[in-house]
């Protein structure tokens, strides 16, 4: 075995361990993730990959990433059961204390675990929170970031009784969470099929843990994907279920307010998007909407104005994108 790995290995063994919990399914993007992980200055982790279904030359890919990867790597697999069915099973698998959920298409900063170990062995906390959140857009082979969340430990963390009280727009794995809360909240609910982040990072923070922030490090989560996914009728359907769902069971809780002023906006902005494809659907989303106390009474035309400028915004990465690999492969680059 060659010395970094060996060193990787004893490392994870006799420290704090961290598992990170990577889904996957065809995405070429899951050798940035390897690198990133190589690129840390603490490799004292183990990284669990769970395939979701994918092809033979995917497959090649992960476990040429496993023969060569510095630190332990776990492969297993879940037949198209989705990325909620994968992590879960990562977690079964895992023998980390803390659990991280790293995305086959995003990265950390290459101090990104230092960082969270220092902070839980600094403040003993259950959940971790990293300091800076980043969107970034790939355009034509270039990372450009075009949303960044960094908030202050005093303005993000804790509210007057010491509660969490972040943004909830801030995604799921920015976070480690201690494996005891992972496992009382029920880990990840298999019947939402969208946002089911929300409502996993939802649950745990009603079990009331100790959040704490990192003193610096990042997640960076890149947009890849077009805007089709996003005005089909199924997946509409299953954003609604989830914030009803999500809805019912905070409601009475310490973050209800926080959760309806959340739920009711998000729900308002999608009603303007799906009452043009969907006008039934767009019925319901508009009701859910006016319960939290949003108004839905934009014109039709506002409506189609808001979506004649957003559509092609989110859709030039993407086929920017295309456009970069298709170049490649006419040059022969790679």
């Amino acid at each position: 075995m060659e010395t970094p790995r060996l060193i990787g290995r004893c490392l994870y063994c006799f420290q704090m361990k961290i598992s990170i919990i990577t889904p996957t399914l065809n995405r070429n993007y899951i050798e940035n993730a390897w690198r990133c992980l190589e690129r840390q200055t603490d490799r004292a982790f183990e990284w669990i990959i769970v395939d979701n279904g994918s092809d033979r030359e995917h497959l090649k890919t992960l476990d040429s990433i496993a023969r060569q990867a510095s630190f332990k790597v776990v492969l297993a697999s879940e037949s198209l059961r989705g990325p909620s069915a994968c992590r879960k099973k990562g977690e079964s698998l895992a023998e980390g204390d803390f659990f991280a959920y790293l995305d086959d298409d995003d990265e950390y900063s290459q101090d990104a675990i230092a960082q969270w170990r220092a902070d839980v062995e600094e403040n003993s906390c259950d959940v971790s929170v990293l300091r800076t959140f980043n969107c970034v857009y790939k355009c034509l082979g270039r990372k450009f970031v075009f949303e960044r969340n960094n908030a202050d430990l005093e303005d993000a963390i804790a509210t007057k009784e010491g509660k969490f009280d972040i943004a909830l727009k801030t995604s799921f794995p920015r976070m480690l969470y201690r494996r005891e809360f992972v496992e009382k909240s029920g880990s990840w609910d298999l019947s939402l099929r969208s946002r089911e982040d929300i409502d996993f990072m939802t649950r745990i923070l009603l079990l009331e843990p100790k959040v704490t922030m990192t003193r610096a490090g990042s997640y960076d989560c890149l947009k890849t994907t077009g805007v089709d996914k996003y005005i089909k009728r199924e997946f509409a359907e299953s954003v609604l279920r989830s914030f009803k769902k999500i809805y019912g069971y905070t409601k009475d809780t310490y973050i209800g307010e926080k959760m309806r002023k959340y739920l009711g906006a998000d729900t308002r902005n999608r009603w303007r998007k799906i009452s043009l494809f969907y006008p039934d659907l767009g019925e319901e989303y508009k009701a859910f909407a006016q319960m939290l106390g949003y108004s839905c009474s934009d014109s039709l035309l506002k409506r189609r104005f808001l979506r004649a400028i957003k559509a092609p915004a989110r859709n030039f990465p993407l086929l920017s994108e295309i456009f970069y690999y298709k170049l490649r492969n006419l040059t022969g680059k790679k």
